[in-house]
């Protein structure tokens, strides 16, 4: 056998040389491997200093290494350590860890990125390519299981006059329903005695005067209000109020999640809580935001390959950096979107969330009628997301039907206004109306959509044609100046191949920024 072969098999079985040498091995080794493999039995973490595997042997320390190193190729420590190795290794491919942090830690090694290092060096892989071909085995004969739920319970409305008791018990019904239509959230029955508090981790909880309602969102394990608001409350409107509270409801939740993510160090946190933590770093579109949500997400599949939205959450990331040039490998990001896609829904087929993120990645990478199936399918198991209706409206613009995605962009603005949804239902109508011809319009729309969400820069790649063709050239060359502070190296040949502007529309918008001064 060649030495580069030899130094392969090596790599892949390093149990091979202790096999081979263990049967002709002198009684010393023998007694001193007995040690070890008692002692690891014990405890897999287990470091086992030179001194008792010596004393065990019957001979000094130095005889023991001259021993091991001749019958095995390795000193005693090295030996132990190989040895923790492999039991991670076997762990892994069991399933027997639910992390490859949890498999390290758990046979002695504490440093998660030095552990990576040494596991593939020994086997020839990474320890989440291990724990991903067991998970990923697992999911081919089931169905991967649904996140778990927010659980919500609805306390009583309290009413101050009597009179208003029956409009208090149709609110509490309305948002009972509203809770149920939704697959993040469960509705938990309200319980008594020494268990109440635990009963859920959330309560919603209000008093009614009149037409005015009190709402709170209350953590009970704490007594922490997350969420408090008051509202009018007209009779004849109460399901419609209720599908917002109950909106309002879930972001709050979302948030807190979040936050209580954020507080535990990253070596200890999960999957889940990694995922948490990403979402509003891939939701800011800024450079600087996907490149930490994909730190984040690559370490959370590190840590559970079969992560369906940690997969469909890190596609739609790489589509970003792709048409928003956030990469210089565009087609790389593409390529290994559709990876993360086709992994996402095999392991989350029913997950609403999931099926969203995909939608939105398969149509950043170019394939709009895949999108659009993903999409509807999404909003069929949960209706009230606005990022996948407003992945509709973008893909009627991608296939040119641009008043009818101006026109659906225009409804989500009016349903979701505030915050990051109604920038950007602004920035998908100041495209289409950009294609339209309404020139003035588009960049009044962009203009805004910035000003409430600057992290969105790569929008100046619409608002500087749109100025220009609209005579306001001095906002033009403001929209230029921070287009090429944030893309330093951006051309106007750039535009080609990826952006939503394609024939006619896309030369009035190259034409628009060689007016305004960007190289070609």
């Amino acid at each position: 056998m060649k030495a580069g072969s030899m130094r392969d098999a090596r790599r892949q079985r390093p149990d091979d040389a202790i096999l081979a040498g263990a049967a002709g091995a002198p009684a010393a080794l023998r007694r001193a491997l007995a040690l070890v493999q008692d002692a690891l039995q014990q405890d897999p973490a287990a470091r086992i200093p030179i001194a008792p595997l010596s004393a065990a042997a019957g001979v000094s320390h130095r005889t023991l290494g001259r021993i091991f190193r001749h019958a095995l190729g390795c000193s005693p420590q090295v030996f132990v350590r190989r040895q923790r190795l492999q039991a991670a290794r076997d762990t892994l491919a069991r399933g027997e860890s639910g992390s490859v942090l949890d498999a390290a830690i758990g046979h002695g090694f504490m440093h998660p990125g030095r552990f990576a290092i040494a596991y593939a060096r020994a086997f020839g892989e990474r320890p989440s390519a291990t724990l991903g071909k067991r998970r990923l085995a697992a999911c081919s004969t089931a169905a991967s299981p649904a996140r778990k739920a927010s659980r919500i319970t609805l306390s009583p409305i309290e009413v101050i006059a009597s009179s208003d008791t029956a409009r208090a018990r149709h609110a509490g019904a309305a948002l009972a329903a509203a809770v149920c239509r939704r697959p993040s959230l469960e509705l938990s029955e309200p319980a008594s005695g020494a268990g109440a508090v635990l009963a859920a981790e959330y309560r919603l909880q209000g008093q009614l005067d009149g037409t005015a309602i009190t709402l709170k969102l209350v953590l009970p394990a704490r007594g922490t209000v997350l969420w408090t608001s008051r509202q009018s409350m007209r009779a004849r409107d109460i399901p419609r109020w209720a599908e917002r509270v109950i909106e309002q409801v879930r972001t709050a939740i979302e948030i807190q999640q979040t936050e209580a993510a954020r507080c535990v160090p990253r070596l200890f946190a999960n999957a889940d809580m990694l995922v948490a933590r990403a979402r509003p770093a891939a939701a800011s579109m800024d450079q600087g935001g996907v490149a930490i949500a994909l730190d984040l997400l690559h370490e959370a599949l590190h840590r559970d390959p079969a992560h369906a939205l940690a997969h469909a959450m890190a596609g739609w990331c790489n589509g970003q950096s792709a048409i928003h040039h956030f990469s210089r490998d565009p087609d790389g990001c593409l390529e290994r979107a559709l990876s993360h896609v086709r992994q996402a829904v095999a392991l989350g087929p029913d997950d609403p969330a999931v099926l969203g993120f995909a939608g939105v990645a398969m149509s950043l990478a170019g394939r709009q009628a895949e999108a659009e199936r993903l999409t509807l399918t999404s909003l069929a198991l949960d209706p009230d997301q606005p990022e996948a209706w407003r992945r509709l409206a973008w893909i009627q613009n991608y296939r040119g039907e641009w008043r009818q995605g101006l026109a659906a962009f225009r409804r989500t603005l009016g349903r979701w206004p505030e915050g990051r949804d109604g920038a950007l239902s602004m920035v998908g109508i100041g495209v289409a109306s950009f294609a339209t011809g309404d020139y003035a319009r588009s960049a009044r729309m962009l203009s805004r959509a910035l000003a409430r969400q600057p992290t969105l820069q790569w929008a100046h790649r619409y608002l500087t044609p749109a100025a220009i063709h609209a005579g306001a050239n001095v906002a033009a060359r403001h929209s230029l100046d921070a287009l090429r502070r944030a893309f330093p190296e951006l051309r106007i040949a750039d535009f080609c191949r990826f952006d939503i502007m394609q024939g006619e529309v896309l030369a009035r918008m190259q034409e628009g920024h060689a007016r305004a001064g960007l190289p070609h």
